[in-house]
């Protein structure tokens, strides 16, 4: 088997792209490097009962895994894609047992060893494919706070915050407001945004946040609306670029709220 990997790999790319759909729209040799490393660790693991990974082959799977992750492949897909192998290599295994002659008992030990290989090997990478989502995840965090940072803060080309905002779905000719709103010790910043009106309990954003030193710095494309007794300030309508204005603004009536509520202003 191990001398047909090229061919195996082949084939496993190939219905790969026929069975499911997020493999169609990848180009083969995008993902056919992936699969020849997945296949040599099957092959090889399938000899050991019960199959062990060596440093070796955990690394290599743990870069199959975050590599399907780099190319938005989701996790489910990705097992589906593991199913697809491991019948291939039971049925190219039964051919080349039945050409050479190999006993039922041997094959059988084949069988089972080739499928076991093939649950680590799919355990292995989805974890893999797990934390590159997670370290994903964080770094878009990281752009878009980055951008609601510039766009509140003043920082940043026009023309750059522009573009960065129809990365985000927002149309650069619309006009926006800017909120500051207090948040509660310890408050997770979903129920800040839900509590100055940016978000609904379905999820439903009406404008983009970042916290600031524990409080909430957000614009919005709409007024916030919420039925909750929250400290917050709004700023007016602006252009995306004069949003700075519109914070300073949001900011300075949020802290005067919050004099009153102390009872520092009269």
């Amino acid at each position: 088997m191990l001398t047909q990997q090229a061919e195996l790999s082949a084939e496993i790319a190939h219905r790969m792209q026929r069975q499911l759909s997020v493999y169609q729209e990848l180009a083969a040799e995008t993902f056919e490097r992936y699969v020849a490393m997945a296949v040599e660790c099957t092959i090889r693991l399938a000899r050991a009962d019960p199959p062990r990974l060596s440093e070796r082959q955990t690394l290599v799977l743990e870069q199959v895994g975050e590599a399907q992750a780099r190319l938005a492949v989701p996790v489910d897909q990705m097992l589906l894609a593991w199913r697809i192998g491991a019948d291939v290599l039971v049925e190219r295994g039964s051919a080349e047992a039945a050409r050479i002659d190999l006993g039922d008992r041997q094959l059988l030990a084949f069988v089972r060893g080739a499928l076991a290989a093939s649950d680590v090997g799919m355990i292995t990478t989805a974890r893999a494919h797990r934390r590159a989502e997670l370290e994903q995840d964080r770094e878009a965090q990281d752009r878009r706070a980055s951008f609601v940072r510039a766009v509140l803060f003043g920082g940043g080309e026009p023309a750059e915050l522009r573009a960065r905002a129809k990365s985000y779905g927002l149309d650069p000719a619309r006009r926006y407001l800017a909120v500051a709103g207090a948040a509660a010790p310890d408050a997770p910043w979903r129920t800040v945004e839900q509590a100055v009106g940016l978000a609904t309990s379905a999820r439903e954003n009406r404008g983009m946040s970042v916290l600031v030193d524990g409080d909430l710095a957000a614009s919005s494309w709409d007024p916030p609306v919420t039925r909750r007794r929250a400290a917050r300030g709004v700023g007016p309508s602006v252009p995306l670029d004069r949003l700075a204005e519109s914070f300073r603004l949001a900011t300075r009536a949020l802290d005067t709220l919050q004099g009153v509520r102390d009872g520092r202003n009269p």
